[in-house]
């Protein structure tokens, strides 16, 4: 029930832009887009703790302080002004290799056409059964939501930068996310529609 009711209010939120209500700042305008590529991601509670990110796959350090993972995301951004917000639904491979599925919310400024800075408040869901057999409780970077699965808060910083166009509506991006918990460098394809 839980799992259904998350996924419904994640979707809900997503599609129904008038939620959030319409401001002065943000009209109800925007683009859809579509990101796929690569992500270089560090969880900083066990950077030190190479007993557990040695269990990690896709591992880029030796001591899986660094893993890489593909990402996936969908996203719709209202740009007004010199003002972004996004609505962002989240799949990814975990460090662990296993699939993930989560929601941002992003809000900042439009540094030029392409590129953005702003703060990011979301969430995704994981394989808690998986992640106790590797992390302990006092490592633990995830919340209970049942006996199977864990959610893990996203609060932090993006920077999204675009390196090159390859016409109007295809671009390569490196986009950045930064937080107490985890750090994320990705290298994408944006599909803008």
């Amino acid at each position: 029930m839980s799992k259904t009711f998350f996924f419904l209010l994640v979707v809900l939120t997503f599609f129904n832009e008038g939620l959030w209500g319409k401001t002065s700042l943000f009209g109800q305008e925007g683009t859809y887009s579509l990101l796929v590529g690569a992500s270089a991601s560090s969880h900083q509670f066990i950077l030190s703790k190479t007993e557990t990110s040695s269990q990690f796959k896709n591992k880029l350090t030796e001591t899986g302080s660094w893993v890489l993972n593909p990402v996936i995301h969908f996203s719709h951004t209202s740009i007004h002004d010199e003002h972004y917000k996004k609505h962002t639904l989240l799949f990814f491979s975990d460090c662990l290799a296993l699939p993930s599925v989560g929601y941002a919310f992003s809000l900042g400024k439009q540094l030029n056409k392409k590129n953005q800075f702003g703060f990011v408040l979301g969430a995704y869901i994981l394989d808690k059964g998986k992640w106790d057999e590797v992390v302990s409780s006092d490592e633990a970077h995830y919340m209970k939501l049942s006996s199977s699965i864990g959610l893990v808060p996203l609060l932090g910083l993006e920077l999204n930068l675009k390196i090159i166009s390859f016409g109007e509506s295809l671009d390569l991006y490196l986009n950045n996310f930064v937080s107490y918990v985890v750090n994320n460098h990705a290298l994408s394809l944006k599909k803008s529609f």
